[in-house]
């Protein structure tokens, strides 16, 4: 299987894709709770992540970057008002110097400044646009394998 995914996102190499859905295993803590969920890659391997929800808005979690840098990434979301919730993006690597452009731009993950409208603040998927999710792409893709 050629490893690409066609148009951005996660390939197909990658343990969400190969392994499907998690087993999860959740503990209660004094900051929040954290989950590990573990994927089996085959009779001799798994793939295990963990996240941290750090009450009342923070979660953190392993990351790989697009040059497969190890590091740390977490996501604080923050109230704006009763309705609307601002999701912030970090991600520490550790790599020397500064991140390269490609993982500025999280296409990987359809998070990036792409993604956001003019006030870079509001995502452009949305209920009103299904989410830009490409149903008929989607089904040619990852349905109908070759």
């Amino acid at each position: 299987m050629k490893d690409d995914a066609g148009r951005g996102g996660i390939k197909p190499s990658n343990p969400y894709v190969r392994a499907g859905a998690p087993r999860l295993v959740v503990d209660i803590t004094d900051y929040g709770y954290q989950y590990t969920g573990i994927r089996r890659l085959g009779d001799a391997e798994m793939h295990a992540r963990t996240y941290h929800f750090i009450l009342p808005f923070h979660q953190i979690r392993a990351a790989s970057n697009e040059v497969g840098d190890w590091g740390d990434a977490g996501m604080p979301r923050v109230p704006i008002d009763d309705e609307t919730t601002m999701v912030y993006n970090w991600v520490y690597t550790r790599q020397i110097g500064a991140a390269h452009q490609e993982d500025r731009l999280e296409r990987a993950i359809r998070n990036g400044p792409s993604m956001l409208t003019r006030r870079r603040s509001v995502s452009k998927a949305n209920r009103d646009n299904a989410y830009l999710i490409d149903r008929v792409s989607a089904e040619d893709r990852d349905f109908h394998r070759h």
